[in-house]
């Protein structure tokens, strides 16, 4: 007996059944979508009024938690997908606040705020899509909104300890002016800019970019004055400007993993190799003239594999 011909010869089913269900799924998502582009509607959410009022049985009890975040040092971790994001600085007086806006039935926003016996705080705000992005897709076909923003603003006055995770869209961030202790950023498969357009409260004891499939944008790092600074990305462009008021020496690492990552350097700051340098990679010399006082010193260590990265003045 001859054996059978076709797709899934080895199956029950053939190929028109095959299409079939095909058709079928597209069918239902379709459905789903145009059902759905009415149901949520959108919403303006303050979402830091939300997760003071879920504050209620944390380890103490305060009136207003909120108010601790503008008196008193805290953690902020940010996991943000899906969207436009903006990072920026309260206004002065003001603590922790994030306002969002997105459609119930697309995105959804959690936070949770967390106070330790000595008043510190650790905020968490989630906002990522909850519809899946084939349905998302056909939604948007069909005429509905899947925007999504979230703008949040941190106090000045108190030191802050920043985590960020940004993943499928484009954020936005500026610090200058913040008293922060560490900056973490984590970006995947979107585009990040980060700006400090004034010297921080204190020098950063250390800043952290991570990115994988996307493009970062760096300017004014030198006001921020991190002690140690590492910048690690793959798949995507970096630009790391380094200009701004330097406070202190930096211990730094770039790594690129088939990219490329160029590196701004003001006329201000000596650069020294920490290691061996790529052959093909060469450290800008600092011009120099009698009788000047110490600058701050960047040591570098490099890591490319796939990638070039590039220092300039």
């Amino acid at each position: 007996m001859a054996d059978p011909r076709g797709c899934l010869k080895n199956s029950l089913i053939g190929c028109g059944a095959l299409i079939g269900l095909v058709v079928l799924f597209v069918v239902v998502m379709a459905g789903l979508a145009f059902f759905s582009r009415d149901e949520g509607g959108q919403v303006e959410r303050d979402a830091v009024a939300a997760a003071a009022a879920a504050a209620a049985g944390t380890t103490i009890t305060v009136d207003d938690p909120v108010v601790l975040t503008r008196t008193h040092p805290g953690r902020v971790i940010l996991d943000l997908a899906q969207g436009e994001f903006i990072l920026e600085p309260a206004a002065p007086g003001e603590g922790l606040s994030a306002r969002a806006s997105f459609d119930s039935e697309v995105h959804s926003l959690t936070q949770s705020f967390e106070i330790q016996p000595d008043s510190s705080w650790t905020s968490r705000i989630t906002f990522r899509r909850t519809m899946p992005a084939l349905q998302a897709l056909f939604r948007q076909l069909m005429g509905g909104d899947t925007n999504a923003s979230i703008t949040i603003g941190l106090p000045a006055d108190v030191p802050v300890e920043l985590v960020v995770r940004l993943e499928q869209g484009g954020g936005e961030a500026e610090i200058g002016g913040l008293w922060l202790t560490t900056a973490d950023f984590d970006f995947r498969q979107g585009g990040f800019e980060l700006s400090v357009d004034a010297p921080l409260r204190e020098p950063l004891e250390r800043l952290r970019l991570h990115g994988r499939m996307g493009g970062v944008s760096v300017s004014r790092l030198g006001n921020a004055s991190p002690r140690v600074l590492d910048v690690d990305c793959g798949m995507g462009g970096a630009d790391i400007g380094l200009k701004g008021q330097w406070r202190n020496d930096c211990d730094a690492r770039f790594r690129v993993r088939m990219g490329g990552m160029a590196i701004g350097l003001p006329a201000d700051l000596e650069v020294e190799a920490v290691g061996d340098l790529p052959d093909d990679l060469t450290l800008p010399v600092l011009r120099r003239s009698d009788g000047e006082v110490p600058l701050p010193v960047l040591r570098v260590r490099i890591d490319q594999k796939m990638g070039e990265i590039e220092f300039r003045r």
